[in-house]
């Protein structure tokens, strides 16, 4: 139950995911997003 409290005072504070994963995991999936990104705009 505090896991699940925690997640939604974390909504309410603007704490996403990423902000807890460690530096090197995060610039991975900012990388990840950006390809994708980009790749949607090429295809719209």
């Amino acid at each position: 139950l505090a896991t699940c409290i925690q997640h939604e005072i974390d909504h309410l504070n603007g704490v996403v995911f990423i902000d807890h994963l460690s530096r090197l995991k995060r610039d991975r999936v900012i990388k990840k997003f950006s390809k994708a990104r980009k790749l949607n705009k090429a295809l719209a």
